[in-house]
């Protein structure tokens, strides 16, 4: 029994010892799991942070790559708009008809648009790329360009003035520029930026007005000279042709007499050229056939050509209709042939050509307009030896000429062009040294048809007076005593006075008896038609004649007057005086 107790208790100790130790190790292992979870919830919480440290970053990264999308998306449109700038900065630039470039102060050229380039004579960009820009410029403009231009450039930013370029040629072409610095954002200077104008036609027309204005004073002179030495002649050639008319047949002292009267002529010719350049003749404008005219002149120009020389007419099938005074154009015509002859020495030949043509209203030929006016074309080519570049610019001046010699007045193509100007038209010239010359005239068309001239002379018993009561008014006192003289020989009753004052006392001295007033236009006191309206406000029939040795004073075409020239022969005047009294 006892030992049954003590078996039981042992084997409860027992079964206690190893529960306690099962529970122990039970307890220890338990324990270690919950360290190594509690350890491994903390290495879980830590991976934790990182893991949202991380997302954060990202998120992070994130926004700074979506703002930095945005930034290159607005580069990328501003790089966009930005080309498309270049593009139609560069489409401007090549279009433009004015010169462009771009260069580094050095000179190294950046830029260049096809119009500099054909300026230049160059082909095209490719051939002046990374060129010294400088080198277009000639030498002197070039130390100046560098010395002046560019500080000047740098200061002020800007600058404009006329430099000459060189041409591939050697060739200078006159040239406005304006320079001005081209810089980034930041200020820092780029290049050197230049607008090029080219200057040649606003040159050429600036010499061509120039010499129109020089042309137009010597002329205005030459006009008055002439007027002056009308008068003067107009007493010389009437007391030469009296005296002759007094003279028998056989006397030795005619052919003094005559002398006097070619002498006086010859001086005439000039005067009335000088009249003619300084625009100052009268014109009887009328319709006529040019080619009728050349055609009727031939025989007097042959007459003119020496030996060796031959004269072609070629004239336009539909013959053009001038508006023109028919003796001054034949002036004209005889003064071109003259002048052809004189360009051959050794001979050659001169063609005279017809053809209809356009002028504008400015009288300029060759230039279309809406409105076009029709000209005739008249043209003058000769084989002779040429006119210089340097000389052309002058041949039209009075007393130029280019013969070495220095024979002749120098006045044969200023009267051509004093000629031709008045009548509303134009000449031009074209010449190559040793190679000929054209002179072309160009007149206006007429609206009408020609009108056949009465051709019929004046008998000489007609021109006889039948004791009409005729009133001189002219301040020279000469040029007063020969047309006086030369009345009264004639059978007119003649008063005389020297200015509008006299001859108002004169008249209101015979109660108006007077059939015919002669009045000078320019006198001293009063013009001739002051004069005029005074009296004929007193006699509504009274007959007028006037006369001045140069008309531009005041035109007679504006007025209803018979005019007479100065200087005028004995037959001039009886004439007039006739067919204003109705003896014509």
């Amino acid at each position: 029994m006892v030992s049954l107790v003590t078996g039981t208790s042992i084997n409860i100790i027992i079964a206690i010892v190893i529960v306690t130790i099962l529970a122990y190790m039970i307890s220890l292992i338990t324990d270690r799991s919950l360290r190594a979870a509690e350890e491994e919830l903390a290495r879980n919480r830590d991976l934790t942070v990182e893991l949202e440290h991380q997302v954060e970053q990202l998120e992070a990264t994130n926004e700074e790559m979506e703002s930095m999308n945005e930034e290159l998306n607005h580069t990328y449109t501003e790089l966009l708009e930005s080309n498309k700038n270049l593009r139609i900065f560069k489409n401007f630039a090549e279009a433009s008809g004015q010169g462009l470039a771009m260069f580094r102060p050095s000179g190294t050229l950046l830029y260049v648009n096809r119009a500099l380039c054909i300026l230049l004579g160059r082909e095209g960009p490719g051939e002046m790329a990374g060129e010294d820009f400088l080198a277009c410029y000639p030498g002197e403009w070039k130390t100046r360009l560098t010395g002046e231009i560019f500080p000047s450039v740098t200061t002020e930013g800007q600058w404009i003035g006329e430099l000459p370029l060189s041409a591939r040629d050697g060739t200078q072409i006159p040239t406005i520029q304006n320079l001005f610095l081209m810089s980034d954002e930041t200020g820092r200077e780029l290049c050197v930026a230049a607008v090029i104008t080219d200057l040649t036609e606003r040159k050429r027309m600036e010499a061509h007005l120039l010499h129109a204005d020089r042309v137009k004073a010597i002329g205005k002179l030459a006009g008055g000279i002439a007027h002056d030495f009308n008068n003067i002649l107009t007493a010389i050639m009437g007391f030469g042709e009296l005296l002759l008319g007094d003279l028998p047949p056989g006397d030795r002292l005619r052919e003094y007499a005559e002398e006097i009267l070619r002498a006086g002529r010859m001086s005439a010719d000039i005067v009335h050229q000088l009249c003619a350049f300084g625009k100052g003749q009268v014109m009887n404008l009328a319709p006529f056939d040019i080619n009728h005219e050349i055609t009727s002149l031939r025989a007097i120009l042959l007459r003119y050509m020496n030996e060796g020389m031959e004269l072609l007419l070629d004239l336009d099938p539909d013959p053009p209709i001038v508006f023109a005074d028919a003796t001054q154009i034949e002036q004209v015509i005889i003064n071109l042939v003259i002048n052809a002859r004189d360009s051959m020495p050794v001979g050659g030949r001169i063609t005279i050509r017809t053809r209809h043509s356009f002028m504008n209203a400015s009288g300029v030929p060759g230039i279309s307009e809406e409105d076009p006016r029709p000209a005739a074309a008249i043209s003058f080519e000769d084989t002779g030896s040429g006119i210089s570049e340097e000389l052309l610019p002058r041949i039209f001046e009075p007393f130029f000429t280019t013969k070495e010699n220095k024979e002749g007045s120098g006045l044969g193509l200023s009267v051509v062009h004093g000629i031709i100007e008045q009548h509303g038209g134009r000449i031009t010239v074209t010449s190559i040294p040793e190679g000929g010359s054209t002179f072309t005239a160009y007149l206006p068309i007429a609206k009408e048809e020609p009108v056949t001239p009465d051709s019929a002379k004046v008998e000489p018993d007609r021109l006889r007076g039948s004791g009409e009561r005729i009133l001189v008014v002219e301040d020279r006192e000469k040029v007063r005593a020969f047309a006086s003289i030369l009345l009264r020989e004639f059978g007119y009753i003649v008063f005389e006075a020297e200015n509008g004052d006299r001859a108002s006392k004169v008249f209101d001295d015979e109660k108006g008896a007077i059939d015919l007033l002669f009045t000078d236009i320019v006198m001293p006191g009063g013009s001739g038609y002051d004069l005029i309206d005074t009296l004929t406000a007193k006699k509504k029939d009274l007959r007028v004649l006037v006369c001045s040795g140069y008309a531009e004073v005041e035109s007679p075409r504006r007025r209803t007057f018979p005019f007479l020239q100065k200087p005028y022969s004995v037959v001039d005047l009886l004439r007039a005086v006739g067919e204003v009294l109705g003896k014509g």
